[in-house]
């Protein structure tokens, strides 16, 4: 048997310093402090240099399950549509094993990486091995997300139309300059990795990848990072990347997938 700790109902974390710090790196959003950037930075930095009198604190005040399972961390409630993220090491390799509440939603992760497991340039994908009717089993990827950079000042606040401009090459790089084609479908910060050479991005997450208009992940993400920085003025900000018709179209289009979103999770738990 293996002894877990019980945090927040959502994260089962070995009984050990090690899972306990990559958990507070790589799984538990810090909320924002101040706004965005260095700042910020610095006051997560200096809670998570307590992570060993954290971990003390935790062992003594958290609940406890022995399982018969060996992972370092399970996340449980994950995504939209509702999965199971596992960190295991082994022979000294970290890999993350997903598991999907609905099938489809595999499916559409392994449709959407066959499609695009062979690009290279600014977009990239990690590897990844199907081993179940609803798992697949990726590579760990080592870095802070965007959502990580953002928050910690990583990004430079003022310099946010470089950044969009990168993702934006990058993007319609990946998706071949085409208007429409399989695309993410949910392209959130926390679903990029900037390499540690700031020249390429890593994505995840494509259990809502669907055939749309290639722009409408720009949309989700430059969205996401208005409101992550705290700038002003959004619609202006959108307006110098979309229309006011594809605007409108594409938030229409995101309240139909939220509803789907809904309907589906309801119908899978009775």
């Amino acid at each position: 048997m293996h002894n877990y700790l019980i945090f927040k109902s959502k994260y089962l974390i070995k009984n050990d310093l090690r899972s306990f710090a990559l958990c507070l790196n790589h799984f538990i959003d810090f909320p924002i402090f101040f706004s965005a950037g260095k700042l910020n930075g610095l006051m997560v930095a200096f809670l998570k240099s307590f992570y060993p009198i954290a971990f003390v604190l935790a062992r003594f005040f958290l609940p406890k399950r022995s399982l018969k399972e060996k992972f370092l961390i399970r996340r449980k409630g994950g995504g939209n549509w509702g999965s199971e993220v596992d960190l295991t090491v082994k022979n000294g390799l970290l890999s993350i094993t997903k598991r999907y509440l609905l099938k489809q939603n595999a499916d559409n992760e392994e449709r959407f990486l066959n499609q695009y497991k062979n690009k290279t340039g600014r977009i990239i994908l990690p590897e990844y091995k199907r081993i179940g009717e609803r798992e697949i089993a990726y590579e760990f990827i080592n870095q802070k997300n965007l959502w990580q950079e953002l928050q910690e000042g990583i990004v430079d606040k003022n310099n946010y139309e470089e950044i969009f401009r990168q993702i934006r090459e990058g993007l319609e790089d990946f998706y071949m300059h085409q208007k429409e084609c399989l695309i993410h479908g949910d392209l959130f910060p926390v679903n990029l990795y900037r390499s540690s050479d700031k020249k390429s991005f890593c994505l995840i997450d494509y259990g809502d990848s669907h055939w749309y208009n290639t722009k409408y992940d720009q949309y989700i993400l430059f969205k996401a990072m208005i409101d992550i920085l705290n700038l002003e003025n959004e619609s202006k900000i959108l307006g110098k990347f979309f229309t006011g018709t594809e605007i409108a179209k594409f938030c229409k289009h995101k309240n139909e997938i939220n509803r789907k979103k809904y309907n589906a999770k309801a119908k899978a738990k009775t």
